[in-house]
């Protein structure tokens, strides 16, 4: 079998951070708690309702990207300068 050719079978994202915790030892915890402090250094907070829920984009110059926020929740990371609705 040639390892290099791709099989038809698709790796979910859960998948992938199944395997970054459980085989490479990620502390999925923790990057929770280090994307809420990128929150905080974006300059938003908790007495900001209005804004989780409609929806927004919190740029985080010090790593290069944009967090994108929908319904109370951070969705996805972007690398900065990108379309953030793409």
């Amino acid at each position: 079998m040639d390892v290099s050719a791709p099989l038809p079978i698709d790796v979910t994202d859960h998948a992938v951070v199944r395997w970054l915790e459980r085989v490479c030892g990620a502390d999925i915890e923790a990057i929770r708690a280090e994307i809420r402090t990128a929150i905080i250094a974006g300059g938003f907070d908790a007495d900001q309702p209005a804004l989780w829920s409609a929806g927004l984009y919190i740029d985080v110059p010090a790593h290069r990207v944009h967090l994108v926020v929908r319904d109370d929740q951070v969705v996805t990371v972007n690398p900065s300068g990108s379309d953030p609705d793409a």
